[in-house]
């Protein structure tokens, strides 16, 4: 928000404003942080190890019900296709808590930076 107002000549940013900018910056932030782990990932050779800790998590994910049938909808995960469906849902999932959290510090930010006025 300092950046924003310091070189913006309009009217102060409102809440709305700043939540906005926050999103937007928790989406690029999100992107970048993405391509940054994809190219570790792909720079150590580290799929196979990736790919073990997801198989990892579902096992886990499985231990926990006792369903029949929610162990086997978790058995779908573990084949390539329901690795790469799980990897896309985590990742959106992220995204979007990457923007709603950004954007609850930029409507903050905005809210509580505001100029102050002399008193009249």
């Amino acid at each position: 928000m300092l950046l924003y107002r310091r070189y913006s000549s309009g009217t102060e940013p409102s809440p709305g404003l700043g939540f906005r900018l926050g999103a937007w910056t928790g989406v690029i932030g999100f992107a970048i942080l993405i391509i940054l782990i994809s190219i570790s990932t792909l720079g150590f050779h580290g799929q196979n190890e990736l790919r073990e800790q997801l198989i990892h998590a579902v096992r886990q994910a499985q231990s926990r019900y006792t369903d029949p049938q929610s162990r086997e909808a978790l058995e779908r995960y573990l084949t390539p296709g329901g690795l790469a469906i799980w990897m896309v849902l985590c990742s959106a999932f992220l995204c979007v808590l990457f923007a709603i959290l950004s954007g609850i510090g930029g409507a903050v930010s905005a809210a509580l930076l505001r100029r102050k006025l002399p008193p009249q």
